[in-house]
């Protein structure tokens, strides 16, 4: 019983986190009946980005992508899927809206920082670029171009909020 209440604590203090990234342009917010040890959070992140299928056409809208926890967390990652029929392009981003999240590494990385990297990504940050192990290979000829200064990456909105995680136990 000590483990699960340990594990309820670590989610409602990531749960504090990953709300706090709310501002003008990221809004995070639960989705209704998830349970209390499994959670759901839909992420609309507005700005300009290239979408997959759409050439080199900046697209403004909003990028929606939902992610989920299981209770099996923090020792397996959670899922990250968009919510729309075309993704922003990236090589991390499946055509059918699933993302490869990578490595996980839950020492490191927490809720509030993976909606942060997701967000980096749909702007095509190229820090965020890794060529080798592509979930899209249709976007690699976009990313190269933004990668070696021939396009113009997409820009944030906004400074990217930095998440409150006082409270940690």
């Amino acid at each position: 019983m000590r483990d699960m209440n340990k594990f309820v604590t670590r989610l409602n203090w990531e749960r504090a986190g990953l709300m706090s990234l709310n501002c003008e342009w990221i809004q995070v917010s639960p989705i209704v009946g998830a349970g209390p040890v499994s959670l759901e959070f839909h992420v609309d992140v507005l700005g300009k980005t290239y979408l997959k299928h759409s050439g080199d056409v900046l697209t403004e809208g909003t990028h929606s992508f939902v992610m989920s926890v299981s209770s099996s967390y923090p020792f397996v990652a959670p899922v990250v899927s968009f919510s729309g029929p075309n993704p922003p392009a990236h090589l991390n981003f499946f055509s059918n809206g699933n993302v490869c999240i990578g490595g996980w590494n839950r020492a490191e990385e927490n809720l509030a920082t993976l909606a942060i990297r997701i967000t980096r990504c749909i702007f095509l940050a190229p820090e965020t670029f890794n060529f080798k192990s592509p979930a899209d290979s249709q976007s690699m000829a976009l990313c190269r171009l933004i990668a070696n200064g021939s396009l113009e990456q997409p820009q944030l909105p906004g400074p990217i909020p930095v998440p409150d995680f006082g409270g940690a136990a």
